[in-house]
Protein backbone atom coordinates (compact mmCIF):
# COMPACT_ATOMS: atom_id res chain seq x y z
CA UNK A 1 0.00 0.00 0.00
CA UNK A 2 1.29 3.46 -0.82
CA UNK A 3 2.13 5.05 2.51
CA UNK A 4 1.31 8.59 1.57
CA UNK A 5 -2.09 7.64 0.23
CA UNK A 6 -2.67 5.44 3.23
CA UNK A 7 -1.90 8.19 5.77
CA UNK A 8 -5.20 8.82 7.52
CA UNK A 9 -4.90 12.08 9.45
CA UNK A 10 -8.60 12.50 9.13
CA UNK A 11 -11.44 10.58 10.67
CA UNK A 12 -11.98 7.10 9.26
CA UNK A 13 -15.39 5.47 9.48
CA UNK A 14 -15.59 1.95 10.93
CA UNK A 15 -15.93 -0.50 8.05
CA UNK A 16 -17.77 -3.16 10.00
CA UNK A 17 -21.47 -2.63 10.48
CA UNK A 18 -21.17 -3.88 14.03
CA UNK A 19 -19.12 -0.78 14.90
CA UNK A 20 -22.04 1.47 14.04
CA UNK A 21 -24.60 1.29 16.82
CA UNK A 22 -27.78 2.97 17.92
CA UNK A 23 -27.50 3.19 21.69
CA UNK A 24 -30.25 3.70 24.21
CA UNK A 25 -29.11 4.68 27.71
CA UNK A 26 -32.42 4.65 29.47
CA UNK A 27 -33.61 7.56 27.33
CA UNK A 28 -35.12 6.83 23.89
CA UNK A 29 -34.12 10.28 22.54
CA UNK A 30 -30.35 9.70 22.78
CA UNK A 31 -28.95 8.62 19.43
CA UNK A 32 -25.32 8.02 18.65
CA UNK A 33 -22.95 6.95 15.91
CA UNK A 34 -19.61 5.29 16.50
CA UNK A 35 -16.65 6.15 14.30
CA UNK A 36 -12.88 5.61 14.22
CA UNK A 37 -10.44 8.47 14.67
CA UNK A 38 -6.74 8.14 13.99
CA UNK A 39 -4.82 9.34 17.03
CA UNK A 40 -1.10 9.81 17.77
CA UNK A 41 0.87 7.10 19.58
CA UNK A 42 0.38 7.00 23.29
CA UNK A 43 4.04 6.91 24.37
CA UNK A 44 6.22 8.40 21.60
CA UNK A 45 6.01 12.12 20.88
CA UNK A 46 8.33 12.14 17.86
CA UNK A 47 7.96 9.13 15.60
CA UNK A 48 10.95 10.27 13.52
CA UNK A 49 13.23 8.90 16.22
CA UNK A 50 11.92 5.37 15.57
CA UNK A 51 11.01 5.54 11.89
CA UNK A 52 13.31 2.62 11.12
CA UNK A 53 13.00 -0.02 13.79
CA UNK A 54 14.73 -3.32 14.41
CA UNK A 55 12.77 -6.00 16.25
CA UNK A 56 15.01 -8.08 18.50
CA UNK A 57 13.06 -11.00 19.99
CA UNK A 58 14.32 -13.23 22.76
CA UNK A 59 12.05 -16.14 23.76
CA UNK A 60 12.55 -18.46 26.72
CA UNK A 61 10.33 -21.52 27.14
CA UNK A 62 10.00 -23.93 30.05
CA UNK A 63 7.54 -26.57 31.20
CA UNK A 64 6.32 -30.07 30.46
CA UNK A 65 4.52 -29.01 27.27
CA UNK A 66 7.50 -27.61 25.43
CA UNK A 67 8.38 -29.49 22.25
CA UNK A 68 11.16 -29.17 19.71
CA UNK A 69 10.60 -26.18 17.49
CA UNK A 70 8.27 -24.39 19.92
CA UNK A 71 10.83 -21.65 20.56
CA UNK A 72 11.05 -20.82 16.87
CA UNK A 73 7.25 -20.91 16.64
CA UNK A 74 6.83 -18.51 19.56
CA UNK A 75 9.48 -16.19 18.14
CA UNK A 76 7.79 -16.16 14.75
CA UNK A 77 4.35 -15.52 16.24
CA UNK A 78 5.67 -12.62 18.32
CA UNK A 79 7.47 -10.94 15.43
CA UNK A 80 4.70 -11.48 12.91
CA UNK A 81 1.90 -10.29 15.17
CA UNK A 82 3.79 -7.17 16.16
CA UNK A 83 5.04 -6.24 12.68
CA UNK A 84 1.63 -6.89 11.12
CA UNK A 85 -0.01 -4.81 13.85
CA UNK A 86 2.23 -1.85 13.05
CA UNK A 87 1.79 -2.34 9.32
CA UNK A 88 -1.99 -2.57 9.62
CA UNK A 89 -2.11 0.90 11.18
CA UNK A 90 -0.31 2.23 8.11
CA UNK A 91 2.76 4.04 9.42
CA UNK A 92 5.46 1.37 9.25
CA UNK A 93 6.32 -1.22 6.65
CA UNK A 94 7.48 -4.69 7.54
CA UNK A 95 10.77 -5.53 5.88
CA UNK A 96 12.54 -8.72 4.94
CA UNK A 97 16.16 -8.58 6.06
CA UNK A 98 18.73 -10.73 4.26
CA UNK A 99 21.59 -10.90 6.69
CA UNK A 100 24.83 -9.72 5.07
CA UNK A 101 24.07 -11.35 1.73
CA UNK A 102 23.56 -8.85 -1.08
CA UNK A 103 23.64 -11.60 -3.70
CA UNK A 104 20.92 -13.50 -1.85
CA UNK A 105 18.78 -10.38 -1.65
CA UNK A 106 19.17 -9.77 -5.38
CA UNK A 107 18.30 -13.39 -6.20
CA UNK A 108 15.24 -13.20 -3.97
CA UNK A 109 14.13 -10.05 -5.73
CA UNK A 110 14.41 -11.76 -9.13
CA UNK A 111 12.44 -14.78 -7.98
CA UNK A 112 9.70 -12.60 -6.56
CA UNK A 113 9.55 -10.60 -9.78
CA UNK A 114 9.17 -13.79 -11.82
CA UNK A 115 6.29 -14.91 -9.64
CA UNK A 116 4.80 -11.42 -9.75
CA UNK A 117 4.73 -11.28 -5.97
CA UNK A 118 2.45 -8.69 -4.46
CA UNK A 119 3.48 -9.02 -0.84
CA UNK A 120 4.55 -5.37 -0.70
CA UNK A 121 7.66 -5.92 1.40
CA UNK A 122 10.91 -4.03 0.86
CA UNK A 123 14.20 -5.90 0.93
CA UNK A 124 17.68 -4.77 1.81
CA UNK A 125 20.79 -6.22 3.36
CA UNK A 126 22.72 -5.38 6.49
CA UNK A 127 25.83 -3.32 6.30
CA UNK A 128 24.07 -0.40 4.61
CA UNK A 129 24.77 1.98 7.49
CA UNK A 130 21.12 2.52 8.34
CA UNK A 131 20.66 4.03 11.80
CA UNK A 132 17.63 2.57 13.46
CA UNK A 133 15.76 2.22 16.69
CA UNK A 134 15.77 -1.12 18.45
CA UNK A 135 12.74 -2.74 20.03
CA UNK A 136 13.91 -5.56 22.31
CA UNK A 137 11.21 -8.09 23.13
CA UNK A 138 11.84 -10.54 25.93
CA UNK A 139 9.14 -13.20 26.15
CA UNK A 140 9.18 -15.93 28.81
CA UNK A 141 6.58 -18.69 28.76
CA UNK A 142 5.79 -21.60 31.06
CA UNK A 143 3.92 -24.16 28.97
CA UNK A 144 2.48 -27.34 30.50
CA UNK A 145 0.42 -30.05 28.85
CA UNK A 146 -1.23 -32.70 31.01
CA UNK A 147 -2.79 -35.92 29.73
CA UNK A 148 -4.52 -38.35 32.09
CA UNK A 149 -7.94 -39.42 33.22
CA UNK A 150 -10.59 -38.10 35.53
CA UNK A 151 -13.74 -39.56 37.02
CA UNK A 152 -16.96 -38.65 35.28
CA UNK A 153 -20.12 -39.28 37.29
CA UNK A 154 -23.82 -38.84 36.69
CA UNK A 155 -27.15 -40.26 37.78
CA UNK A 156 -29.27 -42.23 35.33
CA UNK A 157 -33.03 -42.33 35.92
CA UNK A 158 -35.26 -44.93 34.30
CA UNK A 159 -38.90 -43.90 34.47
CA UNK A 160 -41.42 -46.34 32.89
CA UNK A 161 -44.81 -45.07 31.67
CA UNK A 162 -48.10 -46.88 31.29
CA UNK A 163 -50.91 -46.26 28.84
CA UNK A 164 -54.46 -45.67 29.98
CA UNK A 165 -57.59 -44.45 28.23
CA UNK A 166 -60.04 -41.69 28.87
CA UNK A 167 -63.36 -41.03 27.20
CA UNK A 168 -64.02 -37.83 25.33
CA UNK A 169 -67.39 -36.03 25.04
CA UNK A 170 -68.45 -38.43 22.29
CA UNK A 171 -67.70 -41.51 24.40
CA UNK A 172 -64.57 -42.45 22.44
CA UNK A 173 -61.51 -43.93 24.19
CA UNK A 174 -58.53 -41.61 23.91
CA UNK A 175 -55.07 -43.02 24.85
CA UNK A 176 -53.00 -41.19 27.42
CA UNK A 177 -49.94 -42.02 29.52
CA UNK A 178 -48.71 -41.59 33.08
CA UNK A 179 -45.49 -42.44 34.95
CA UNK A 180 -45.37 -45.57 37.07
CA UNK A 181 -43.54 -44.16 40.07
CA UNK A 182 -43.25 -47.54 41.80
CA UNK A 183 -41.08 -48.81 38.94
CA UNK A 184 -38.72 -45.81 38.79
CA UNK A 185 -35.04 -46.81 39.00
CA UNK A 186 -31.99 -44.68 39.79
CA UNK A 187 -28.43 -45.64 39.04
CA UNK A 188 -25.26 -43.75 39.84
CA UNK A 189 -22.90 -44.00 36.89
CA UNK A 190 -19.13 -43.51 37.14
CA UNK A 191 -16.35 -43.99 34.65
CA UNK A 192 -12.84 -42.80 33.89
CA UNK A 193 -12.59 -40.50 30.87
CA UNK A 194 -9.56 -38.92 29.16
CA UNK A 195 -8.64 -35.57 30.70
CA UNK A 196 -6.24 -33.38 28.74
CA UNK A 197 -5.33 -29.81 29.39
CA UNK A 198 -2.85 -27.13 28.39
CA UNK A 199 -1.89 -24.14 30.47
CA UNK A 200 0.51 -21.36 29.58
CA UNK A 201 1.61 -18.33 31.56
CA UNK A 202 4.19 -15.76 30.65
CA UNK A 203 5.64 -12.26 30.72
CA UNK A 204 6.55 -9.96 27.86
CA UNK A 205 9.02 -7.13 28.36
CA UNK A 206 9.44 -4.46 25.69
CA UNK A 207 12.30 -1.96 25.62
CA UNK A 208 12.70 0.57 22.82
CA UNK A 209 15.81 2.64 22.22
CA UNK A 210 15.78 5.27 19.50
CA UNK A 211 18.37 5.74 16.77
CA UNK A 212 20.59 7.68 19.21
CA UNK A 213 20.51 4.89 21.79
CA UNK A 214 18.15 6.71 24.16
CA UNK A 215 15.47 4.66 25.90
CA UNK A 216 12.15 5.86 24.44
CA UNK A 217 9.79 3.22 25.79
CA UNK A 218 9.88 0.46 28.38
CA UNK A 219 6.99 -1.65 29.57
CA UNK A 220 6.35 -5.04 31.13
CA UNK A 221 3.27 -7.14 30.48
CA UNK A 222 3.01 -9.76 33.26
CA UNK A 223 0.38 -12.44 33.75
CA UNK A 224 -0.06 -13.41 30.11
CA UNK A 225 -2.28 -16.49 30.24
CA UNK A 226 -3.88 -19.17 28.16
CA UNK A 227 -5.72 -22.30 29.33
CA UNK A 228 -7.68 -25.05 27.62
CA UNK A 229 -9.19 -28.28 28.95
CA UNK A 230 -10.98 -31.02 27.04
CA UNK A 231 -13.01 -32.30 29.99
CA UNK A 232 -15.13 -35.33 29.14
CA UNK A 233 -15.26 -34.58 25.41
CA UNK A 234 -13.13 -37.43 24.10
CA UNK A 235 -13.12 -35.98 20.56
CA UNK A 236 -11.75 -32.56 21.54
CA UNK A 237 -8.22 -31.77 20.41
CA UNK A 238 -5.73 -29.66 22.31
CA UNK A 239 -4.79 -26.42 20.53
CA UNK A 240 -1.51 -26.12 18.67
CA UNK A 241 1.37 -23.94 19.76
CA UNK A 242 0.56 -21.17 17.26
CA UNK A 243 -2.92 -20.77 18.74
CA UNK A 244 -1.58 -20.89 22.30
CA UNK A 245 1.15 -18.31 21.77
CA UNK A 246 -1.06 -16.03 19.68
CA UNK A 247 -3.84 -15.90 22.26
CA UNK A 248 -1.32 -15.20 24.99
CA UNK A 249 0.45 -12.25 23.42
CA UNK A 250 -2.26 -10.46 21.39
CA UNK A 251 -3.40 -8.10 24.22
CA UNK A 252 0.19 -7.05 24.93
CA UNK A 253 1.02 -6.67 21.23
CA UNK A 254 -2.03 -4.48 20.66
CA UNK A 255 -0.98 -2.24 23.54
CA UNK A 256 2.56 -1.89 22.18
CA UNK A 257 1.18 -0.89 18.77
CA UNK A 258 -1.10 1.65 20.43
CA UNK A 259 1.79 3.07 22.44
CA UNK A 260 4.29 3.34 19.57
CA UNK A 261 2.25 3.91 16.42
CA UNK A 262 -0.59 6.18 15.34
CA UNK A 263 -3.65 4.02 15.67
CA UNK A 264 -7.39 3.96 15.17
CA UNK A 265 -9.45 4.66 18.24
CA UNK A 266 -13.26 4.44 18.29
CA UNK A 267 -15.33 7.29 19.64
CA UNK A 268 -19.05 7.56 20.15
CA UNK A 269 -20.61 10.79 18.91
CA UNK A 270 -24.01 11.90 20.15
CA UNK A 271 -26.20 13.32 17.39
CA UNK A 272 -29.16 15.64 17.84
CA UNK A 273 -32.33 13.50 17.72
CA UNK A 274 -34.46 16.54 16.83
CA UNK A 275 -32.96 16.76 13.35
CA UNK A 276 -34.36 15.51 10.05
CA UNK A 277 -35.28 11.84 10.55
CA UNK A 278 -34.17 10.71 7.11
CA UNK A 279 -30.75 12.29 7.63
CA UNK A 280 -30.48 10.63 11.05
CA UNK A 281 -31.19 7.23 9.55
CA UNK A 282 -28.56 7.83 6.86
CA UNK A 283 -25.99 8.77 9.52
CA UNK A 284 -26.81 5.67 11.53
CA UNK A 285 -26.31 3.63 8.35
CA UNK A 286 -22.84 5.16 7.81
CA UNK A 287 -24.09 6.97 4.72
CA UNK A 288 -22.62 10.29 5.85
CA UNK A 289 -22.16 11.76 2.38
CA UNK A 290 -25.80 11.05 1.58
CA UNK A 291 -26.79 12.55 4.93
CA UNK A 292 -24.94 15.75 4.01
CA UNK A 293 -26.80 15.96 0.70
CA UNK A 294 -30.11 15.37 2.42
CA UNK A 295 -29.39 18.13 4.94
CA UNK A 296 -28.36 20.48 2.12
CA UNK A 297 -31.89 20.06 0.77
CA UNK A 298 -33.48 20.53 4.18
CA UNK A 299 -31.43 23.62 5.03
CA UNK A 300 -32.09 25.22 1.64
CA UNK A 301 -35.60 26.08 2.83
CA UNK A 302 -36.60 29.20 4.68
CA UNK A 303 -36.84 27.56 8.11
CA UNK A 304 -33.50 26.55 9.62
CA UNK A 305 -33.29 23.89 12.32
CA UNK A 306 -30.27 24.09 14.61
CA UNK A 307 -30.27 20.27 14.92
CA UNK A 308 -29.80 19.89 11.16
CA UNK A 309 -26.75 22.17 11.20
CA UNK A 310 -25.31 20.19 14.11
CA UNK A 311 -25.87 16.81 12.46
CA UNK A 312 -24.46 18.05 9.17
CA UNK A 313 -21.41 19.26 11.06
CA UNK A 314 -20.98 15.81 12.59
CA UNK A 315 -21.31 14.19 9.16
CA UNK A 316 -18.65 16.50 7.71
CA UNK A 317 -16.44 15.78 10.72
CA UNK A 318 -16.69 12.03 10.21
CA UNK A 319 -15.57 12.18 6.57
CA UNK A 320 -12.71 14.55 7.42
CA UNK A 321 -14.10 17.80 5.99
CA UNK A 322 -13.22 19.84 9.06
CA UNK A 323 -13.61 23.34 7.57
CA UNK A 324 -17.17 22.53 6.49
CA UNK A 325 -17.87 20.94 9.89
CA UNK A 326 -16.62 24.09 11.64
CA UNK A 327 -18.92 26.25 9.51
CA UNK A 328 -21.95 24.08 10.37
CA UNK A 329 -21.25 24.19 14.10
CA UNK A 330 -20.81 27.97 13.97
CA UNK A 331 -24.14 28.36 12.17
CA UNK A 332 -25.77 26.21 14.84
CA UNK A 333 -24.37 28.44 17.58
CA UNK A 334 -25.74 31.51 15.84
CA UNK A 335 -29.22 30.01 15.98
CA UNK A 336 -28.81 28.63 19.49
CA UNK A 337 -25.81 30.02 21.44
CA UNK A 338 -26.15 27.37 24.15
CA UNK A 339 -26.21 24.34 21.82
CA UNK A 340 -24.39 21.46 23.52
CA UNK A 341 -23.96 19.48 20.30
CA UNK A 342 -22.29 22.35 18.46
CA UNK A 343 -20.09 23.20 21.46
CA UNK A 344 -19.02 19.56 21.76
CA UNK A 345 -18.27 19.46 18.03
CA UNK A 346 -16.06 22.57 18.19
CA UNK A 347 -14.14 21.10 21.13
CA UNK A 348 -13.57 17.85 19.21
CA UNK A 349 -12.35 19.78 16.17
CA UNK A 350 -9.87 21.68 18.33
CA UNK A 351 -8.40 18.42 19.64
CA UNK A 352 -8.42 16.86 16.16
CA UNK A 353 -6.46 19.80 14.77
CA UNK A 354 -3.84 19.35 17.48
CA UNK A 355 -3.63 15.66 16.66
CA UNK A 356 -3.48 16.43 12.95
CA UNK A 357 -0.44 18.64 13.38
CA UNK A 358 1.32 15.93 15.37
CA UNK A 359 0.40 13.26 12.83
CA UNK A 360 1.46 15.38 9.85
CA UNK A 361 4.83 16.00 11.44
CA UNK A 362 5.23 12.26 11.94
CA UNK A 363 4.00 11.44 8.47
CA UNK A 364 6.48 13.75 6.77
CA UNK A 365 9.34 11.64 8.04
CA UNK A 366 7.82 8.22 8.65
CA UNK A 367 6.50 7.46 5.19
CA UNK A 368 9.46 8.69 3.14
CA UNK A 369 10.10 5.77 0.81
CA UNK A 370 13.74 6.70 0.18
CA UNK A 371 14.63 6.71 3.86
CA UNK A 372 14.41 2.93 4.24
CA UNK A 373 11.53 3.21 6.66
CA UNK A 374 10.49 -0.18 7.88
CA UNK A 375 10.99 -2.93 10.37
CA UNK A 376 13.98 -5.19 10.44
CA UNK A 377 13.98 -8.40 12.41
CA UNK A 378 17.17 -9.62 14.01
CA UNK A 379 17.20 -13.29 14.98
CA UNK A 380 20.57 -12.94 16.66
CA UNK A 381 20.42 -16.22 18.55
CA UNK A 382 19.96 -18.11 15.27
CA UNK A 383 22.97 -16.55 13.56
CA UNK A 384 26.22 -18.44 13.33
Amino acid sequence: MNQKNAFPYRVGVCAAASLLTLLFSGCPTIRTVRVDYVTPPGAVADIRSIETMELIPQVTLAGSGVAEGDRNTATGVLVQRLSSGFSREGYFRTTDLIWGNAAGAAALGKNLAKKESRHGYSRYTTGTGIRCAKLELNLTIQLDRVEGTEEFSCTLIDQPYEIYYIKNSRGENIPNSRPVLSRMRKENFRRQVPARSVKATGTLRARLTDADGKVAYEKEFPNLQYAFRTGNDVRAQLPGTVEIFTNMIVPAVNKIVEDLSPHRKPRTLEVNPDGDERALLLMESQAFTEAIRRLDEVLSGEEKNVADYENQGISYEVIGEYAAALSCFEEALKLEPGSKYAAAGLERLRKIREEQKSLRDMDAAAVAEKSGTGFRTQMKDELK
